[in-house]
């Protein structure tokens, strides 16, 4: 059950925050994340996502424990796990992007709508497989369980609007260096007040 309520001015604040305080590894964590996943054909997407959640979980909780950008390669230790998730939310924008290469003027469009549509679901999974200890099967279990619920419109909300904020950095050269880790910092931001976080006595960050 989500424990707070998620304020969406709050947790973009919080987000922010982090890039601010910590740009360097977070710009270095963005390159290198972007990197493997477009390298990998999205074979290691799941991976780099993993780790720069970890890795803004750390800083959001305050402690202290300052991490390091080889923290994001800690995403490996789930890497079966997400793995299967992002797969399963692949298959769809792999259809349309083969559609984009037979009928560019109708595939383009519905391939960035889908992939901005299914990265609130996607990054959720993510989060509780890596926040939640969950496997990708629970995961997918206890987002749609929310859904149904009601519990998880907020949350999923929340990750759409990371999501556009993740993708507008498509639109610019080597933009997701920047958005990738921002929209990451957002979403463990909303974790944290949602749910609680394994770091820092499960309590949300506080801005100054």
């Amino acid at each position: 059950m989500v424990s707070r309520t998620i304020d969406i001015g709050t947790e973009f604040k919080r987000g922010w925050k982090v890039m601010q305080d910590n740009l360097g590894l977070m710009l270095l964590t963005g390159l290198i994340g972007t990197a493997l996943a477009g390298t990998t054909c999205g074979v290691l997407q799941g991976p780099m996502l993993a780790g720069v959640l970890l890795i803004c979980q750390r800083l959001l909780a305050g402690t202290g424990d300052q991490p390091e950008v080889a923290d994001i390669f800690k995403g490996f230790d789930y890497f079966l796990q997400v793995f299967i998730c992002c797969v399963i939310f692949q298959i769809l924008p792999f259809f349309l992007l083969c559609l984009c290469l037979l009928v560019p003027p109708l595939g383009v469009p519905l391939l960035m709508i889908v992939s901005v549509a299914t990265f609130p679901l996607l990054i959720w999974c993510l989060m509780f497989i890596v926040f939640g200890k969950l496997s990708a099967l629970d995961a997918f279990k206890r987002v749609f369980e929310g859904l149904s619920s009601g519990e998880m419109v907020r949350p999923l909300l929340m990750g759409l609007l990371a999501g556009i904020v993740y993708s507008a950095g498509n639109a610019l050269c080597f933009g997701t260096i920047f958005t990738l880790p921002f929209a990451c910092a957002i979403m463990a931001s909303t974790y944290a007040t949602a749910y609680g976080s394994a770091v820092g006595a499960g309590r949300p960050p506080t801005l100054p």
